[in-house]
């Protein structure tokens, strides 16, 4: 059975039992009304005979009291009775003997006894005559007139309770249908969600339980929806770091490919033949430059994969002038182009000072590659709010504009021959970034072609050491 048919099921059954119980308490009450208002006219008329002076006339019963349009009411004759039970009247015979032996002197006994087959209401009442023993009054009532409104209400119940239950039956199934469209509108937008398409929604109104249930589906949609977009985005997120992992194990293969192809082709060609000093001697130092190229490469794919690698618990705090110092007497130990430092106040940063330094050494070092000796290079440290920032420029060449986006990738470089015959390898912004990325700051590229390039990094500033400055 479906649902909505034991929805009306229990409609039709519930609205049958409280007709049910009405009828009964109907019923009841008319029963109790009817008798005590035929109780309270015999026990008048018995306390009535009872209490008459000797030779009196007893009571009749009054034409009003008499049922419409039926005469006399033929058991509504008193009987008086002796002690033993014989009628005192010759013809005239007692209601119901069986009452005598109910009645008190203090009050009426009424019984119901069944003569010719009716139904009588009898009243029995006991008297004493001055000088004689006791004696009896019945005085009875047909109830022919109850039975006829207990056949009417029957009559009425019996077509009523079928009317009513038809009545309750498609109340129910329009109610059952009203109430279920909200239900079958949400099953019909269930089969339309896909794990593609989670943007159906349900039209909510009212604020009753259905508008509830409409708004608790409407905000699990919601939620399913965000769930894939974040699955969907890992899944973009985690091929995409496969594919990035394909191209740097395939780059970096590349990269140790040529050192390598030189090295074994200097050794094969020094041990082929009779080679004199000055030869073993340039093919030792071809062979000790491919080995020094593979070892700055590999030491740099390791500082790149530490820098890549998860955090684990808090990120130290650092100076920033002692990494700048550090940056700065590494770099200008070496030829170049000069450079040009301005300090602000010395403060605290979020990560280890050795990792900054080789962002600023990397940054320095690019820019001294690109820029003349007779340029010029600045380096400018400040701090506003929660950053502090270093800014590296030069004058040199620049870069073109297709080349800024891609700047920052593994192994790319703006001119891949010059970078490569200079010992480049396309790491230095990877390396910047990574270490960055992993203290939460950022990396920020200007450049224009022919008048040089800008360079600015932003890191965090320690927040407790934020109002206490390192001192300089």
């Amino acid at each position: 059975m479906s649902f909505r048919l034991r929805l009306v099921f229990l409609s039709a059954l519930s609205v049958m039992i409280a007709v049910l119980l009405t009828a009964y308490i109907i019923s009841s009450q008319t029963r109790k009304l009817f008798f005590q208002s035929i109780d309270r006219e015999l026990e008048g008329r018995a306390m009535g005979l009872r209490d008459r002076p000797p030779g009196a006339p007893g009571p009749e019963m009054s034409p009003d009291r008499r049922p419409p349009n039926r005469g006399p009411d033929p058991f509504g004759r008193p009987v008086e009775l002796t002690a033993n039970g014989m009628p005192e009247a010759a013809g005239e015979t007692p209601y119901d003997l069986e009452a005598l032996k109910l009645a008190r002197p203090e009050g009426p006994v009424f019984t119901t006894v069944t003569i010719d087959d009716t139904d009588v209401r009898v009243v029995t009442v006991m008297r004493r005559e001055p000088g004689q023993g006791a004696g009896y009054i019945q005085v009875g009532h047909n109830m022919a007139d109850f039975k006829r409104l207990g056949e009417t209400q029957s009559r009425i119940l019996i077509l009523l309770v079928p009317a009513t239950i038809l009545a309750a039956g498609i109340a129910g199934w329009l109610l059952a249908d009203r109430a279920l469209k909200p239900v079958q509108q949400i099953a019909r937008t269930a089969e339309r969600v896909t794990h593609s398409d989670l943007g159906a929604r349900l039209n909510v109104s009212g604020q009753d339980e259905l508008a509830q249930l409409a708004t608790s589906f409407n905000e699990m949609l919601g939620r399913l929806s965000i769930s894939f977009e974040e699955r969907e985005k890992l899944v973009q997120d985690l091929q995409l770091s496969l594919e990035q992992q394909r191209q740097f194990v395939a780059d970096a293969s590349h990269e140790l490919r040529t050192p390598l192809a030189r090295l074994m082709l200097t050794t094969s060609s020094a041990l082929q033949g009779e080679s004199d000093s000055t030869e073993l001697r340039k093919a030792l130092e071809i062979a000790d430059q491919a080995g020094t190229s593979m070892s700055k490469l590999v030491d740099q794919l390791l500082t790149l994969a530490r820098a890549e690698a998860p955090t684990a618990g808090e990120l130290p705090s650092s100076s920033l002038h002692s990494a700048i110092h550090e940056a700065l007497d590494t770099v200008q130990a070496t030829p170049g182009a000069p450079i040009e430092a301005s300090f602000s106040d010395d403060i605290s940063v979020l990560g280890d000072v050795h990792d900054l330094s080789r962002v600023v050494i990397n940054l320095l070092t690019n820019a001294r590659r690109y820029t003349s000796e007779d340029g010029c290079i600045k380096l400018l440290q400040d701090s506003s709010g929660e950053w502090a920032r270093v800014v590296v420029a030069d004058n040199g060449c620049g870069i073109s504009p297709e080349h800024l986006e891609k700047l920052g990738q593994r192994f790319y470089r703006v001119d891949a021959s010059r970078a490569r015959k200079e010992g480049g390898t396309g790491l230095g912004l990877a390396i910047c970034r990574a270490i960055l990325n992993r203290v939460g700051g950022r990396l920020e590229i200007q450049s224009e072609l022919g008048t040089g390039t800008r360079v600015s990094i932003f890191v965090p500033v320690d927040k407790n050491f934020s109002e206490n400055p390192v001192s300089k």
